[in-house]
């Protein structure tokens, strides 16, 4: 049987167990061969996490199930100028190899920047490679999360720097390594105000969550790129998160795992929740963990990294 797991900073949580009974404390494993216990989850592909050490400022490929990691990249950042603002890890089924996208730009000050930069690793080479920035100005705010891996292909969702209530989903094919346009459901109504939207992950299929006015709404793309096998998945009411104020300006509902009897993993505002689909029942599986950032749901394998 092949187990999910849910990663956090420098640890892991086993997914049967906190869906079994989330009454019950679950125990984290720590992550074993790391000696930075400050890396940052960029992504997972295929039992494998990529984090990054921003103290060597480098990355490596890790396997959580046996505690093995690749060799280290060369540094990422050309100087203490740049600022990580993007990334994205998947894995480039051509050439069979792994590969980590990074979008840098020079002197952030949260709203500016003077240059940017895209650069592209394939684990086991020697340098990063500059590639083509990503479309529509990589320091958009909704860059700034790491890419969504799908078959084959990073993305991510964004919206117009001019204000308009507009998103729009930019894809990466790790293959090629070009980019183009995944076109959202026809009539998507979300509420920009209230939450911004988010892409998500569900059995190997790219979702899209957000809120309008009352509900969460996920949509499942059952055929990836093509537009027509966008369908509704989830509408559930959000009244008990806003009533508990964790949805406030600028929020994200991100939708993490759904069990096998509807319930679902959620991050909203940093904070993680477990809400059942069936009763609206909604807890806090980990009441002593708040800020969570960039957590990855991973298969568990024994493969070993190339090192």
């Amino acid at each position: 049987m092949i187990y999910q797991r849910l990663a956090l900073y420098n640890c892991s949580y086993p997914l049967n167990s906190l869906f079994r009974n989330s009454s019950i404390r679950v125990i984290p494993d720590r992550f074993n061969g790391l000696e930075n216990n400050v890396n940052k989850l960029i992504g997972s592909c295929n039992g494998f996490l990529c984090l990054y050490d921003p103290d060597q400022n480098n990355m490596i490929m890790y396997n959580p199930s046996i505690g093995l990691k690749s060799k280290s990249s060369p540094k990422l950042k050309p100087s203490p100028d740049w600022v990580l603002v993007c990334s994205g890890f998947g894995y480039d089924h051509v050439n069979d190899k792994y590969k980590v996208l990074a979008g840098l730009v020079c002197n952030f000050d949260g709203v500016d920047f003077r240059e940017s930069l895209t650069v592209i690793y394939t684990f086991g080479e020697d340098s990063w490679r500059t590639i083509q920035d990503l479309p529509n100005g990589i320091c958009d705010y909704f860059y700034r999360r790491s890419g969504k891996y799908v078959s084959g292909t990073l993305n991510w969702i964004g919206h117009d720097r001019r204000g308009d209530d507009h998103a729009s989903i930019t894809s990466f094919d790790l293959d090629n390594e070009t980019y183009r346009d995944v076109l959202l459901p026809q009539n998507v109504g979300y509420s920009y105000y209230m939450c911004r939207p988010s892409l998500c992950v569900l059995n190997d299929n790219l979702c899209l969550c957000y809120v309008n006015r009352t509900h969460l709404v996920v949509w499942l793309m059952k055929e990836y790129g093509v537009v027509e096998s966008w369908t509704k998945l989830m509408n559930f009411p959000c009244e008990k998160l806003i009533n508990l104020n964790y949805i406030h300006q600028p929020s994200i509902i991100e939708l993490l795992f759904v069990s096998e009897n509807d319930v679902a993993l959620l991050m909203v505002s940093s904070q993680l929740f477990l809400y059942n689909l069936n009763n609206g029942v909604l807890s806090l599986p980990f009441t002593s963990i708040d800020n969570v950032y960039a957590p990855q749901i991973y298969r568990e394998n024994l493969i070993s990294p190339r090192l």
